[in-house]
């Protein structure tokens, strides 16, 4: 009995968790502001430096070369 309330549980949580993550930034936005939490950031989060501009980066950013393709003779 114990087993499977815990089973239900971990599999209601897991469906909360896929639906919040599925449903749209609106609507999640929505709740959160409802549910008097702080709006959820866009894109990646807060410890990604992927969007960084060039004058935030922390450090060089390695320089870009072209990929040469060459076709096999035959």
């Amino acid at each position: 009995m114990l087993q499977e309330l815990a089973t239900a549980l971990i599999a209601l949580l897991a469906g909360l968790y896929a639906f919040w993550r599925l449903m749209p930034a609106a609507w999640r936005r929505s709740l959160a502001t409802r549910l008097g939490r702080p709006a959820p950031s866009p894109g990646c989060g807060e410890g990604c430096a992927g969007c960084a501009t060039p004058d935030d980066a922390p450090a060089a950013m390695p320089s870009t070369k072209p990929v040469r393709i060459y076709r096999k003779a035959g």
